[in-house]
C-alpha cells in the first residue's frame, strides 16, 4: 500500500475534526493552558494594583415639568416653551446644561479644586506632546474644571425624569461633595435664571408703562377740553343730552300718533252708528236691562188692569225716566269720544312740532359728537392697553419674587465605601478570560503549525500505513520501575526492558507490537526476515529491535538479531557480547557463509532462543559488502536456521544500508519517534522505500508519553493493573 501524499492529507483533514479531538489536545496542553491563563490573571492583578483607587458618588436630580403659564407670563416671555414640547427633550437639554464648562468651573471654584494636587496643571513631556499651551496651564481654575469634567458623568434616565450626576475622585468625600455641589449650583442657576428673566421683563415693561400713562393723560385732557369748547352735554352713557331728549320726544310722538289713530277710529264709529257705541257702555246696558224689565211688567199689568190704574201709570212713569236717562248717557258718551279725539289730535300736533325742533338741534350736534367719539375711543384704547401692561408688570414682579426651580435634589451623593476603579473581580475575570483565550489560541496555533508526529494514529493517517505498535517513553514509567532498571547518564536503559521487567507497560507495548506482526501470518504471510529502520538517527530503532527480538523469542522458536548498523553498532553492548567478529567479517570471507558452522556465525544471548550477530569491526566497503552475493546467501541460510531474523538497520534517509538490507527481507518496520521527526521526513522515508519496491509492513511509534496523552486514549485506566501485576 503506497503512502498517501502528505501535503494533500494535511490540508484536507485535520486532527481538529471533532470536539473530542479538540478537548484531547487541550488536555494534553493543560500545563500550557494553565500557565498562560494564570499569567493573564497575574497581569490583571498587577494592573489592578498599579491603578490608582477611584471612588464614585452619584447624586440624583428630578427635572419636573415647567409651568410656563404661571401668572400668564407665557404671553410676555419670548423664551417660553409651548405645551407640546417633549419632556424627554427637556430632560436631555438639562443634561447637556449640566456638562457646560461654566457650570463645572463654578462648582470647582466652590470646592477650591485648583488647590488640590491632582487638579493642578503639570508641564511635563506628555502635556507638551499633547499640545497644552503655557497660558492654559497657568489658568489653574480652568485646568481644574477640565480635569473635573473628565471625571464627571451625566446619565439621564430613559424612563423617568431623573438625571444622575456621577463623579470619580481619589477621595470619596470629594467625589460626593463635587456631585452635590454641581447639583446645587445647577439648581441655583436655574432659579436665578428664571428670576432674572422675570426681572428683565419687569424692567423692560417699566418705561413702556410710563409712556402709556403719559399718552393716556394727554388723550383724556384733549377730550375734556373739546367737551368744554363744544358745549356738549352728555347724558349717562355715550350720547349727548339733546340726543337723549330727541329719543324721548320721538317715543312720545309715536305713542301720541298711535293714540290718535285709535281715537279717530272710535270717533268715526260713533259718528256712523251711535247706537252701537252706546250699547257698549256698561251704564247704558244696565239702563237697557232695567227698561226691558219694566216694559215686561207693564205688559203684564196692562193685560189685567186698566190704563188708568195707578200701577200702570207708575210703571209708565218709570219707563219714561229710564228712557230719558238712556238718552242723556248716550249724548255724554258721544261727546266724550269727540273730546278724546280732539285732545289726541292736539297732542300729536304739539309733539310733532317739538320733535322737529329737537331733531334740528341734534343734527347740529352730530359733527361735534363724531369728533368727540374719536377722542373718546382713543382715550379708551390707551386706558385698556395701559391697564393690561400694568397688570403684566405686577405679575412679573410677583413671579420674580415667588417663582421656584423645577429641579430638585432627590438623592444627595454619599461618600463611597469601596473604590469604583479598579474593579478587581472584573479585571481578574477579564484577565482570566483573556489568558484562557490566549492560551487556547497559542495551543491551537502551535498544534496547527507543529508538523511532528505526536500521538498514536497520526502516522497511520498521514502515511497510509498500519501502525503496528506504540511504545511509551521511559519518562512515563512509574518511579519504582525507573529505580529498578537504573539509569545511565541520566537516561533510563530500556533496551532489554521486555526481559528485565516483563510486566511493565513498555514490555506489554512491545508484546502488543509482536502480536501485530504475528497477525500477518494469519493473513497468509510469514515475514521471516524483518528490517527495522527509521527516517533519522536517534528514533530508538535499536531499542525496538532488541525488545522485539526478546518478545518474539518468548513465543516463536529461535530468533536472530543482526546488527546491520556497522557505523554505530550497539546490540553487542545491550546483550554484553564482544564485537571483535561479526557481519562485516563474514561478508569479507569468501566461503564463510557456507563453511562455518552456525555456532561460529552467531552468538547466544542471555535470553533463551535469542541469538545475536554483531556488526563486527567497521569497514570502508559497507555498501559493497551488503550488496554482495554473500549477503544474499547468508540471509538465505538464516531463513533456514531461524524462525525470525530481525535486522537492525541504519536510518534510511541518511544511509542506503537499510534500503539494501530490505531487499533480502520480507518487510520493513519503520520506527518513528514521537515529537522528534516531522511528517514530511516520515513520508519521505516511506516513499523512498516504496519506490525501491520494498514492502513496508507498518510503523512503530516510539517514545510516546502516555502521561500527556494517556487520558485521551484510555491508558491510565490500566495503571493499577500493571502495578498489581508487577508486584
Amino acid at each position: 500500500m503506497p503512502p498517501r501524499d502528505w501535503a494533500k492529507s494535511d490540508t484536507g483533514d485535520s486532527e481538529w475534526s471533532s470536539p473530542v479531538e479538540f478537548l484531547r489536545v487541550l488536555y494534553r496542553r493543560r500545563v500550557t493552558l494553565l500557565s498562560v491563563t494564570l499569567a493573564g490573571v497575574f497581569v490583571a492583578a498587577l494592573f489592578s494594583l498599579a491603578q490608582p483607587r477611584l471612588y464614585r458618588s452619584v447624586a440624583s436630580l428630578e427635572v419636573q415639568g415647567v409651568n410656563e403659564n404661571f401668572l400668564n407670563l407665557r404671553d410676555i416671555d419670548p423664551a417660553a416653551t409651548p405645551n407640546a414640547s417633549s419632556n424627554d427633550v427637556y430632560v436631555k437639554t438639562q443634561s447637556e446644561i449640566l456638562q457646560q464648562d461654566a457650570l463645572i468651573e463654578q462648582a470647582s471654584d466652590k470646592l477650591n479644586l485648583a488647590e488640590r494636587p491632582e487638579f493642578q496643571p503639570h508641564s511635563g513631556f506628555w502635556e507638551r506632546l499633547r499640545g497644552a499651551s503655557p497660558k492654559a496651564a497657568q489658568n489653574a481654575a480652568r485646568y481644574a474644571a477640565d480635569v473635573a469634567k473628565k471625571h464627571l458623568k451625566i446619565e439621564p434616565s430613559r424612563d423617568s425624569q431623573i438625571i444622575r450626576v456621577a463623579f470619580d475622585a481619589h477621595d470619596p468625600q470629594l467625589a460626593a461633595d463635587f456631585a452635590n455641589t454641581l447639583a446645587r449650583t445647577f439648581i441655583e442657576q436655574s432659579v436665578n435664571g428664571r428670576r432674572r428673566a422675570a426681572q428683565e421683563i419687569q424692567e423692560w415693561l417699566g418705561p413702556r408703562i410710563q409712556e402709556l400713562r403719559s399718552k393716556l393723560q394727554t388723550s383724556e385732557a384733549a377730550l375734556d377740553e373739546y367737551t368744554r369748547e363744544s358745549g356738549l352735554v352728555l347724558a349717562p352713557g355715550d350720547d349727548t343730552l339733546a340726543a337723549d331728549k330727541l329719543r324721548g320726544v320721538q317715543d312720545e310722538l309715536s305713542k301720541a300718533q298711535s293714540d290718535l289713530i285709535a281715537k279717530q277710529v272710535q270717533f268715526d264709529l260713533v259718528a256712523k252708528n251711535p247706537a252701537e257705541i252706546t250699547t257698549e257702555n256698561p251704564g247704558i246696558r244696565d239702563y237697557e236691562t232695567k227698561l226691558t224689565d219694566l216694559r215686561r211688567q207693564l205688559a203684564d199689568l196692562e193685560s189685567i188692569l186698566q190704563p188708568e190704574s195707578y200701577k200702570v201709570v207708575r210703571l209708565k212713569a218709570q219707563i219714561a225716566q229710564l228712557e230719558a236717562a238712556i238718552g242723556r248717557e248716550s249724548r255724554r258718551v258721544r261727546q266724550s269720544v269727540q273730546n278724546d279725539y280732539l285732545a289726541a289730535q292736539r297732542r300729536q300736533t304739539g309733539l310733532a312740532s317739538v320733535y322737529a325742533r329737537q331733531s334740528a338741534l341734534v343734527s347740529k350736534m352730530t359733527a361735534k359728537m363724531t369728533h368727540y367719539n374719536t377722542l373718546k375711543h382713543e382715550v379708551d384704547t390707551n386706558r385698556q392697553f395701559y391697564e393690561a401692561m400694568l397688570q403684566k408688570v405686577n405679575e412679573a414682579g410677583l413671579a420674580s419674587a415667588v417663582r421656584q426651580s423645577n429641579i430638585r435634589l432627590v438623592a444627595p451623593a454619599e461618600p463611597a465605601f469601596r473604590p469604583y476603579k479598579p474593579n478587581l473581580p472584573l479585571n481578574l475575570a477579564i484577565g482570566l478570560f483573556a489568558g484562557l483565550v490566549l492560551a487556547v489560541g497559542s495551543v491551537m496555533l502551535t498544534e496547527q503549525t507543529n508538523s511532528r508526529l505526536r500521538a498514536p494514529g497520526e502516522a497511520s493517517f498521514y502515511l497510509n500505513l498500519p501502525e503496528l505498535g506504540t511504545i511509551p517513553s521511559a519518562a512515563s514509567l512509574e518511579p519504582a520501575l525507573q529505580k529498578l532498571i537504573g539509569s545511565e547518564n541520566g537516561k533510563q536503559p530500556v533496551e532489554r526492558i521486555t526481559w528485565d521487567k516483563r510486566f511493565s507497560k513498555m514490555s506489554e507495548a512491545f508484546r502488543a507490537t509482536v502480536a501485530s506482526i504475528l497477525s500477518a501470518e494469519q493473513n497468509g504471510d510469514h515475514p521471516d526476515v524483518l528490517v527495522i529502520t527509521s527516517p533519522l538517527a536517534g528514533e530508538g530503532k535499536t531499542t525496538v529491535s532488541s525488545n522485539l527480538g526478546i518478545a518474539l523469542a518468548e513465543v516463536r522458536g529461535r530468533v536472530l538479531l543482526i546488527d546491520g548498523d556497522m557505523r554505530r553498532p550497539r546490540l553487542h553492548k545491550i546483550f554484553g557480547l564482544a564485537n571483535s567478529w561479526g557481519l562485516s567479517d563474514i561478508l569479507r570471507e569468501r566461503n564463510a557463509t557456507e563453511d562455518l558452522p552456525l555456532d561460529a556465525l552467531v552468538k547466544k544471548t542471555g535470553v533463551p532462543r535469542l541469538y545475536l550477530l554483531p556488526s563486527g569491526p567497521c569497514t570502508d566497503s559497507i555498501f559493497s559488502l551488503l550488496y554482495s552475493e554473500r549477503m544474499a546467501r547468508l540471509m538465505q541460510r538464516f531463513r533456514q536456521e531461524f524462525d525470525y531474523v530481525i535486522v537492525d538497520a541504519p536510518p534510511c534517509l541518511e544511509f542506503a544500508d537499510a534500503r539494501i538490507l530490505a531487499r533480502y527481507a520480507e518487510g520493513v518496520l519503520l520506527v518513528l519517534r514521537a515529537n522528534y521527526g516531522d511528517k514530511k521526513t516520515a513520508l519521505a522515508a516511506a516513499n523512498r522505500l516504496f519506490l525501491d519496491g520494498v514492502p513496508v509492513l507498518g510503523t512503530i511509534l516510539n517514545h510516546w508519553n502516555p502521561v500527556v496523552w494517556g487520558d485521551a486514549y484510555g491508558y491510565p485506566s490500566y495503571r493499577g493493573v500493571y502495578d498489581q501485576t508487577a508486584s
